[in-house]
């Protein structure tokens, strides 16, 4: 078995959490104590880098500060390879409760000769979930002594080898590479630990509530989401709606005026007309839904068409074979009963009854009909 240390990285700002995330309870002990007993087993030496080591002086954990400060995840990565005695580091984030030591044993084993390992899940690249070599403590300086601080660039000045799902262990992917950045994703994480339940009354904060509609291609999501839609709205709610795409999405029809502006370069592109406004933004990177759902004011509650793998509240729409879905959120089935789900299920045409389920499930009262 190779030699090998692992890094947990604790010295983010913990910005958008408004609290420390390192030190949060997690079945009676912090996330990142979890996270060095999870990875203990399968490593030489544990260090947790941070530059404020007082916060974990009750803990009984190595804490390392950063060699060049102030440069975020780089910085850390950095100084794990400064202090680990070992030619290869395992480096983690802090705010992943659900870290597998087990499949970080396996990317060290798979990096060989490499200067790098990062697994690529759901077609992105985790580059703090990855395995890097002692020969990148050179390329990092240089990165930062050109302001190049993102830990992607690093990529491009070593040999990486990247490694693909389908080459790794089988294990939840979606749940291993959850990360903590929001309260709403804490709760998450206790309801996927079994530590609470997650009944979301308002969705994340500052946001409507939201559902998702997932299942299979071509298994009628979008029927069910339009017909949901039009139940809702009956009822008198607002009701927003997200299709994921995973395919390239265009503005407006071509030719039209909407669609010149956004093809001649505009970074956000809005037609503005007395019955409906229409909008598109050019991104570098998808959007989280939680990001997608900021755009929607005024509604009710947000029909999302898919997100399957993801821990958010959902319907799962199926034919007989409901596939690979995480349950986090569950609400209810369409389609034949599943055995073991516990979640109620409904026919593909008793839009009502799910309807009312739903808005039970956010504490709407069954048959609710907004007032006013």
């Amino acid at each position: 078995m190779t030699k090998a240390t692992a890094a947990v990285l604790a010295g983010g700002k913990s910005s958008r959490m408004k609290t420390d995330k390192a030190l949060l309870d997690f079945g009676g002990q912090t996330m990142i104590q979890h996270i060095v007993k999870e990875l203990k087993p399968y490593f030489d030496r544990i260090l947790v880098v941070a530059n404020d080591a007082a916060r974990f002086c009750n803990l009984s954990l190595e804490v390392v500060p950063d060699v060049i400060p102030g440069y975020g995840p780089l910085s850390g990565i950095h100084a794990a390879l400064c202090s680990a005695p070992t030619r290869l580091t395992f480096v983690v984030a802090c705010d992943m409760p659900f870290v597998n030591g087990a499949l970080a044993r396996e990317l060290v084993e798979l990096t060989g000769d490499f200067d790098c390992a990062a697994p690529i899940v759901h077609n992105y690249v985790e580059p703090l979930y990855a395995v890097y070599a002692r020969t990148c403590i050179k390329p990092i300086e240089m990165c930062i002594s050109e302001g190049r601080l993102k830990v992607i660039d690093l990529f491009s000045r070593v040999r990486v080898k990247y490694i693909k799902e389908a080459e790794l262990s089988d294990v939840d992917l979606t749940r291993v590479f959850f990360n903590i950045n929001r309260p709403q994703d804490w709760a998450n994480a206790r309801a996927m630990a079994g530590k609470d339940e997650y009944r979301p009354r308002r969705g994340f904060e500052g946001l409507p509530p939201f559902i998702c509609v997932t299942g299979t291609s071509d298994s009628g999501k979008t029927v069910l989401v339009t017909g949901l839609v039009a139940e809702l709205r009956r009822r008198g709610l607002r009701i927003g709606t997200v299709k994921h795409a995973a395919h390239r999405a265009d503005f407006a029809d071509e030719g039209r005026d909407s669609w010149r502006h956004y093809r001649a370069g505009a970074d956000v592109a809005v037609v503005s007309a007395p019955e409906k406004l229409l909008l598109a933004r050019r991104l570098d990177r998808e959007l989280p839904l939680e990001e997608v759902l900021a755009y929607f004011q005024g509604v009710d509650l947000v029909v999302v068409e898919g997100y399957k793998r993801l821990p958010y509240p959902k319907i799962l729409l199926h034919a007989g074979d409901p596939g690979q879905v995480d349950r986090s959120g569950l609400v209810a089935v369409v389609g034949p009963p599943v055995e073991g789900y516990g979640v109620p299920s409904f026919d593909g045409d008793n839009v009502s009854g799910l309807a009312d389920e739903i808005l039970r499930y956010f504490g709407l009262g069954e048959g609710y009909v907004k007032e006013g």
